[in-house]
């Protein structure tokens, strides 16, 4: 058993040489450097002290950089590597500190960098973007900085955005509570599109660590409740979150719960509908005009855009007409829709006759209006 111990403490020191070590940091590369750098850390951190700077002098920005970026930062030679990512191109420069930020995840060292750099930085931090890095980097004091930079950034939009992106992801289920206050407060609609975006941030869809479920349900039940109060543009980015969180009923019926006010007693949502066939009879010496109004019915799954464009062949199916067929010519139909569901039979009875009254100039022989009973339907 002795031997075996001896063995193994034999085995060990000859893996960690610190001298050796030392010499392959010197011997090495300037793309190899950080590799070697980090074995030297690992191994003897007095002596990794005394050959950072050398190393750092000559070490080139790679996918194996970040492990001579956290070691030193572990060793507490944060200012070597914040002056040396600082002297990187700029697309370097993203690139380290990106991963950095994934490094973080459990490393409070990292973090500690991190916090303290924003403080160093100054104006640099955001404007070099160094704040991105904290999407993964789940500490109190990381949270603190992002809460205060959202606050502090609101009359800066463009950096208000990138923070409020990076808070979400970072703070997941308690972003929403903010997410939501900010989205009721606006009346900017650029801005709620971008907020109901950064749901998704929040409940970290698209994260390898998986979606935050807590987060998705708080999001897609402040989304419904609010839903009423958007804009159609804003509805329609609601509708793509929803889709984005796994929400799929949802985002279905979110047409729906916008207009829920508007539903009609058979739960559904009416549009006023006038669809005018003209026929040019006996080669066009005797025109005849069919006027049909109603209303277009739908369950509350498509935006008034979409219900426009489908309301042609919709009436075709849904209403007989005739007078082309009558006079055996090509069918001249033109529909007008209104432009959102109407809340019910006196609002259609205004909508109609607005529509009829702009149609009374129309010259023909014959004039047939016809009230239609049944709603055209689309399913």
């Amino acid at each position: 058993m002795l031997s075996l111990i001896l063995l193994a403490s034999t085995s060990f020191a000859q893996d960690c040489d610190a001298r050796a070590l030392s010499k392959a940091v010197s011997d090495a590369s300037p793309v190899s450097v950080a590799t070697a750098f980090a074995d030297l850390a690992d191994c003897d951190s007095n002596r990794a002290r005394r050959t950072a700077p050398a190393a750092f002098g000559r070490m080139l920005w790679g996918d194996r950089t970040v492990g001579a970026l956290t070691a030193a930062i572990g060793l507490g030679e944060s200012e070597l590597v914040r002056d040396w990512i600082g002297q990187l191109r700029s697309d370097d420069r993203s690139s380290a500190v990106a991963a950095l930020g994934a490094a973080c995840a459990g490393n409070e060292n990292v973090a500690q960098f991190l916090t303290e750099s924003h403080e160093i930085l100054g104006e640099k931090f955001w404007s070099e973007r160094w704040y991105r890095s904290l999407s993964e980097c789940r500490f109190d004091a990381v949270q603190e900085l992002l809460s205060s930079a959202v606050e502090e950034s609101s009359g800066d939009r463009d950096r208000f955005l990138g923070v409020l992106e990076v808070y979400a992801r970072n703070l997941g289920p308690q972003a929403v509570e903010k997410i939501t206050a900010l989205l009721e407060a606006t009346e900017d609609e650029e801005l709620a599109v971008y907020l109901v975006k950064t749901y998704g941030d929040a409940a970290q869809v698209g994260s390898a660590g998986g979606q935050n479920q807590e987060a998705t349900a708080a999001s897609v039940e402040d989304i419904e409740r609010l839903a009423p109060q958007f804009s159609l543009r804003t509805l329609k980015q609601a509708q793509t979150t929803l889709l984005g969180l796994g929400a799929e009923e949802q985002a279905q019926g979110i047409v729906g719960t916008h207009f829920g006010a508007k539903r009609w007693e058979d739960g559904r949502l009416h549009y006023g509908l006038v669809a005018v066939e003209t026929a040019r009879c006996k080669d066009g010496k005797k025109t005849k005009i069919g006027v049909h109004s109603g209303t277009l019915s739908e369950p509350g799954q498509r935006f008034p855009v979409e219900v426009q464009a489908a309301a042609e062949e919709a009436v075709k199916a849904g209403w007989a007409l005739e007078l082309s067929e009558k006079c055996k010519v090509d069918q001249e139909l033109e529909v007008f829709v209104s432009d959102t569901p109407l809340s019910g039979g006196e609002e259609l009875e205004q909508w109609t006759a607005a529509q009829l009254e702009t149609l009374e100039d129309r010259v023909a022989k014959k004039r047939y209006d016809t009230a239609e009973e049944q709603p055209v339907m689309l399913d």
